[in-house]
């Protein structure tokens, strides 16, 4: 099973995002979607038509947070309860809806917080997932740390909830030490959670770029994904994944298709023609018989009464044969 780098980071690259397209193995990148609860504003808000035909794209909601989130003096929005997840559901399917990505895309609510101590955090989170699945516009995903992951997965309030986990051994700004140009691209499961699409492995790293790039540094997340591209919804991942990736579509359903309708036709053909055909032959032959009886009554009255009667077994004898 092929496995997908890659990333996300809070504010939009720029042109930076041709150069990592033509540079790296980067195929998928995360997406903050605006205004949200804790997250004001966003600079990839409007920039989905210029990515996406190069970019596998994973919307993020930052939702209400744990209080103990906040650094630095930020005091986070921290409304955790059920009516808030269901108003935070419906802004983030408003969001997807406006933004231009498909019916049915998949959107990833934003938990910071390690755990699910706080007051309301169950009730919230419950809350927004199942607005989102039963809103029809968006598909719920959630992004967690690999240690709840589990407990998330067990409330069960969605038949289908996609998992971006983090898991990370260093959450503190770093310097990036990997190969910008080959990132691994490993199996998501590895975080610790089983049931994770996307894995969130390294957080903070500053990446240092060589000349000619458009940009000095940048401050990046790097990710691995089963998913090529982890926003679209699942009916349409097998056509357009593949083209992402740079591969062929799967030749079977052009295939399929053709051979169905040549089937359908074959069969209505015949079925429709060979009634009306041997109705018309029956109606004309008894149409002639009936004005060949009306001449011969005409020009003799009473043979006419005699050739009846022997016609009759004639006529039956030649329908019956």
């Amino acid at each position: 099973m092929a496995f997908h780098a890659g990333f996300d980071i809070l504010q939009y690259p720029g042109t930076a995002m041709d150069w990592l397209k033509a540079n790296t193995n980067l195929v998928w990148c995360g997406y903050y979607l605006a205004p949200a609860p804790n997250r004001p504003n966003s600079g990839w808000m409007g920039t989905l038509g210029a990515i996406r035909q190069k970019w596998g794209v994973l919307p993020i909601y930052v939702g209400q947070q744990d209080p103990s989130t906040g650094t630095g003096g930020h005091v986070p929005s921290s409304i955790l309860t059920k009516a808030q997840g269901a108003i935070d559901g419906t802004a983030a399917c408003k969001l997807v809806a406006g933004e231009g990505f498909a019916r049915g895309s998949f959107v990833y609510l934003d938990w910071e917080s390690g755990g699910l101590s706080a007051t309301g955090s169950t009730d919230y989170i419950r809350a927004w997932i199942s607005t989102v699945a039963a809103d029809g516009r968006a598909q719920p995903g959630i992004y967690c740390s690999h240690a709840i992951a589990n407990l998330i997965h067990a409330m069960n309030p969605a038949p289908n909830v996609r998992f971006f986990c983090w898991k990370v051994p260093n959450a503190s700004p770093h310097p990036f030490t990997g190969n910008i140009a080959s990132l691994p691209e490993i199996d998501p499961t590895g975080c610790g959670f089983p049931g994770a699409q996307s894995w969130q492995r390294e957080q903070d790293a500053v990446v240092t770029f060589p000349n000619g790039a458009p940009v000095h540094s940048l401050m990046m997340d790097f990710n691995t994904s089963s998913l090529a591209d982890p926003g679209l919804p699942a009916a349409i991942v097998a056509d357009q994944v593949e083209a992402m990736a740079g591969g062929a579509p799967a030749p079977a359903p052009p295939q399929a298709r053709p051979a169905r309708k040549a089937k359908k036709t074959t069969r209505k053909a015949p079925a429709a023609k060979t009634p009306r055909r041997a109705k018309a032959a029956k109606a004309s032959k008894k149409t002639a018989a009936g004005k060949k009886r009306k001449s011969c009554a005409k020009r003799v009255r009473k043979p006419a009464v005699a050739k009846k009667k022997k016609s009759r077994p004639a006529a039956k004898s030649k329908r019956r044969g």
